[in-house]
């Protein structure tokens, strides 16, 4: 599981930490629970070391991770220009692109890449990158675990298992693996809230989300005798529930409930020419090639991407998509 190369990449980051005093850490777009999960961690270990910290999310951060006290002093992109730092951690991001193009080579500090997304482009001065594993925070615990065992307090372990349950869909999908399982049993004993963390962010809806889901559930469609489903929401669907997109998290785990269903969709329209697409599969089927085609982006059974069209073109795209990667078995 921990091979002498990762170690010596632990060593490497803790003489780094050790060494410095101001650090940048910088989430992904639109981040998820792993994302922010990765970014509190370190942010909690460094305060805690009288580290000067900055936590930089491009575009903000979903209404349901503020109520994690520590998001509410999230930098501006005009304060990073003013905030002098010595080494920025980039987490569970695979391009500088997807942190908001905020920070380039040219820029003097040291840059740690810590991902498990397999499309990765290894940009760091330190990148540790294991694509077979299921969060980025299994990676971040393994590091602390290592280097600041006596440091992980019920605070960063619940930050690590939430990146855990995200990811792994709360221990239903098929990255669910001996690994997480073992490492989320020691963040409980850490003093990780399991119970708590899934029931908080991933049970709990408000009333308006529960409308909208009734009413994209009403227009969901089967398509290739029933192997892939299309949810699809539009902008009016939003402004009819005064609901919000960050109130459709797990909407597409809907579609793949259905029995026979092994490709699903989820379009969202963000305008009447742009659309964003959320991919899933069952097994070996792997949407991340369709997702790579359009210049999104993730795992085999899991990734995204945007569309420069409507949604009657978008859903044409995936579906011939789907049905080319339905070919290949």
């Amino acid at each position: 599981m921990i091979s002498d190369k990762d170690i010596q990449l632990f060593e490497n980051i803790r003489t780094l930490i050790n060494r410095n005093k101001t650090f940048l850490l910088i989430a992904h777009v639109d981040p998820d629970g792993d994302c922010v999960g990765s970014m509190l961690s370190f942010a909690a270990l460094l305060e805690k070391m009288g580290k000067e910290v900055g936590c930089y999310i491009p575009g903000g951060v979903s209404e349901k991770y503020k109520k994690f006290s520590r998001l509410e002093s999230i930098l501006s992109e005009e304060d990073i220009n003013r905030f002098k730092f010595e080494a920025v951690f980039v987490l569970d991001t695979p391009t500088l692109e997807r942190a908001g193009g905020i920070i380039t080579h040219e820029k003097d500090a040291v840059i740690v890449n810590i991902d498990h997304h397999p499309t990765n482009m290894r940009f760091g001065s330190i990148n540790y990158i294991k694509d077979k594993t299921a969060s980025t925070t299994i990676l971040v615990y393994h590091f602390l675990s290592f280097a600041y065992s006596e440091s992980i307090t019920p605070e960063i372990a619940d930050y690590l298992y939430l990146g855990i349950v995200t990811d792994t869909g709360c221990f239903r999908f098929q990255n669910t693996d001996a690994e997480a399982l073992s490492v989320a049993s020691e963040l409980i004993g850490y003093g990780a809230r399991a119970s708590e963390i899934t029931r908080e962010f991933f049970y709990m809806k408000k009333f308006r989300s529960v409308k909208l889901l009734s009413c994209v559930l009403a227009n969901l469609q089967l398509f290739e005798d029933g192997k892939v489903a299309v949810m699809e929401l539009t902008n009016s669907m939003l402004d009819e529930f005064n609901a919000e997109l960050e109130d459709t998290e797990g909407f597409i785990d809907y579609a793949g409930s259905i029995e026979g269903v092994e490709l699903t969709a989820f379009l969202r329209e963000i305008n009447t020419k742009r659309v964003r697409a959320s991919l899933r599969s069952l097994g070996d089927l792997d949407v991340s090639s369709l997702a790579e085609r359009y210049g999104g982006g993730g795992h085999k059974n899991a990734a995204g991407l945007t569309f420069d069209h409507g949604l009657e073109r978008s859903r044409e795209l995936v579906i011939d998509g789907f049905r080319q990667i339905l070919v290949k078995l």
